[in-house]
């Protein structure tokens, strides 16, 4: 669940990066103008991933 929560905010924060260099994700650039929107959803969710995966029991 971390690994998963490392790459989703890896896409949503480079989704907002990327676009100030002139590039940008090639599956996110399909979006067109909804970019910004499924970006701050990627970074909502890895930051929620990250944070259940550091309260969840250690085994």
């Amino acid at each position: 669940m971390r690994s998963w929560g490392i790459y989703l905010l890896i896409f949503g924060i480079g989704s907002f990066v990327l676009p100030m260099m002139g590039l940008q994700f090639k599956l996110l650039s399909l979006l067109g103008n909804a970019t910004p929107i499924v970006g701050a959803v990627l970074t909502v969710a890895g930051i929620a991933l990250l944070v259940l995966s550091s309260l969840s029991p250690k085994k």
